[in-house]
């Protein structure tokens, strides 16, 4: 299978999935929600709090305060932010059921530290004994085992209780509270229950999905994402209490350092991502410098984190989280206005994150009052945002498949356009070498003065010739011709006469033979030689006789001059079956030759045929 066509299948997959899984999330975080808000009606709850600068306040002193040093708090999520105080909090809760209920009392910030609850009404009930609760307890101490602080209570009908808790925390001092009987709150248990599986399945099938993108592809923006996510989902379960009840559940100390540790590596993995996805080196080389600063100054977070106190790693946590996200979203803002099309679509999504982180750092620091909606505020952002950033990174592989796809296509286009012209090329060379080659070979065997075939072109048209005769029956005929007293011219006349009577002889000559069956070459000096096939010894003669007076029929005209040129010619016929037999009668054309020369030049001799023909 294509392992791009698999990408983009498993990338249209996992969007399918995680908008499913998107607003599965949402239905049941607003059921989870809507369920906190709305007060069960089996209870009215009245929630004030006195702080103790002190600490050293009893439960009798504080049983003996005046109304007037308690604070009224309605909404009954309250915040103060960090403080060293003891803070003290009465809870009265009255049963409005008209029968006896088990009610569940539920502190819903798993993080504080020092918890101390006394029951001090009604009388029967009371006691100086505090439950002792806190994250700073193994989780099994607690009397229910929940990622929340429950106190359970048994509760007649139209009964008022009463709870003192005593809180000393380095955490952010919220104090959110909620009084249910045991079925609402167990149904209550099981919707949050199925949220924060959702969430961390959602969180898990991003992880897998994105692990498979940096797998395939070793680019370092889907890795820092994966880091990323881990780090936001470390941070929203550790907060939720969910890590504690599950991943470290002995590590109560660990389950403290783990918020700020876990925020610190979220900041410094999003300015890594951020950095990755923009290209930010290329596209704006002093950003880059920044977010390596940005990313230094969290890896200084993260060392705060694992060895200071909690309330000292928690600011320095919280403020360098803020300052580096005001810093990431400035540099894409800036890297959005001079046109950076990643840079543009991390702010739209960045955003939702810092919303939440913000809600969250609020409540945080007393800045707003905690409400369920700003507690689930860090869940519903992050899950948001990894889906839209992992939808984002989804459309960046396909966009970039795509890209890929077209310039492979254009370079095998281009490829092809450069092989095509290559061949053209090949093809005109090859044919001007064979040309080259057919001209040198012609060169090699073609007598440059007087344009006839030279003695190897005679040489190579031998077989064929030997082929001819015995198919056809035919007698071969050779001549040998040489023009009389050409030494003699040259001293006369000059070598460019010379050369122009051997011009001449040549195409006279040439003229008295058959072009496309005779073999007329220059054997060498002033010397001609014909092959011919002819039927009897007589035809042979008077082509000789031809060929001689074709020579000296007109004089030969040179530079005004008129040259008379006679030749001598000596003829040999027989029936060759091989080169040696051929060889033969050019030795007898040549005895004849020197004969025809020795009785007096300008004439033919026939060489005597021999009994073996």
């Amino acid at each position: 299978m294509n392992p791009h066509f698999l990408t983009l299948w498993v990338c249209r997959t996992f969007c399918a999935l995680f908008q499913r899984g998107a607003r599965l999330i949402a239905a049941v975080l607003c059921s989870v929600l809507v369920q906190g808000v709305a007060q069960a009606s089996d209870y009215r709850v009245e929630l004030s709090y006195a702080v103790d600068q002190s600490r050293k306040l009893t439960l009798a002193e504080v049983q003996a305060l005046p109304a007037s040093a308690w604070k009224d708090e309605s909404t009954r999520h309250l915040s103060l932010g960090y403080t060293d105080a003891a803070v003290w909090f009465r809870v009265r809760v009255t049963s409005l059921a008209r029968v006896p209920q088990e009610g569940m009392l539920e502190i819903t910030y798993p993080v504080l530290s020092d918890i101390r609850a006394y029951r001090s009404a009604p009388a029967p009930v009371s006691t100086d004994e505090p439950i002792y609760l806190g994250s700073h307890l193994p989780f099994e101490q607690r009397l229910v085992l929940n990622r929340n602080f429950v106190l359970p209570f048994l509760s007649l009908a139209g009964e008022r209780s009463e709870w003192l808790v005593r809180v000393v925390t380095p955490t952010s001092m919220q104090f959110p509270v909620v009084v249910r009987n045991r079925d609402k709150f167990e149904r209550n248990e099981q919707a949050a229950s199925t949220a924060h599986g959702i969430y961390l399945g959602v969180v898990l099938a991003m992880l897998a999905y994105n692990l498979y993108l940096w797998v395939a592809s070793r680019e370092g923006v889907y890795f820092w994402y994966v880091g990323w996510m881990l780090a936001i989902a470390g941070l929203v379960l550790t907060m939720a209490g969910v890590s504690y009840q599950w991943a470290w559940p002995d590590s109560p100390e660990w389950n403290l350092a783990s918020m700020p540790f876990f925020l610190s590596l979220s900041a410094f993995s999003g300015v890594m991502f951020y950095s990755a996805l923009s290209r930010i080196r290329t596209h704006w080389p002093r950003g880059w410098q920044v977010s390596r600063g940005l990313a230094a100054l969290q890896i200084a977070a993260i060392t705060v984190a694992l060895v200071a106190p909690y309330q000292v790693a928690i600011l320095v946590g919280i403020g360098s989280a803020i300052f580096t996200m005001t810093g990431v979203v400035s540099m894409a803002a800036w890297m959005s206005h001079r046109q950076v099309a990643a840079a543009t679509s991390f702010l739209k999504t960045f955003m939702v994150f810092v919303l939440g982180g913000l809600a969250l750092a609020g409540t945080k620091l007393g800045w707003l009052a905690a409400s369920p909606w700003l507690n689930h505020a860090p869940q519903a952002s992050s899950a948001l945002a990894m889906l839209l950033f992992s939808v984002m990174l989804a459309a960046r592989a396909d966009a970039e498949r795509k890209l890929r796809e077209r310039t492979q296509q254009e370079l095998l286009t281009q490829h092809e356009r450069w092989h095509a012209e290559l061949e053209s090329k090949v093809a005109v060379r090859t044919d001007e070498l064979k040309r080259l080659n057919q001209t040198l070979a012609k060169l090699s065997r073609t007598d440059a003065l007087t344009g006839l075939f030279n003695r190897r072109y005679l040489e190579e048209c031998v077989e064929a010739e030997l082929t001819r005769c015995a198919q056809e029956h035919l007698l071969m005929a050779v001549f040998m011709l040489d023009i009389d007293h050409f030494k003699r011219l040259n001293d006369t006349y000059g070598h460019a006469a010379g050369d122009e009577c051997l011009r001449t002889v040549a195409q006279r000559l040439l003229a008295c033979t058959r072009p496309t069956e005779d073999v007329l070459v220059r054997w060498g000096g002033e010397e001609f030689c014909l092959v011919a096939l002819v039927t009897e010894a007589a035809a042979a003669a008077a082509l000789g006789e031809r060929l001689r007076a074709s020579v000296c029929a007109e004089p030969v005209l040179c530079d005004d001059v008129q040259i008379t040129v006679t030749a001598s010619v000596g003829v040999a016929v027989g029936v060759p079956k091989t080169r040696l037999d051929v060889f033969d009668l050019q030795l007898r054309a040549d005895e004849s030759l020197y004969a025809a020369k020795a009785t007096g030049r300008n004439r033919c001799v026939l060489a005597p045929q021999p009994s073996a023909y």
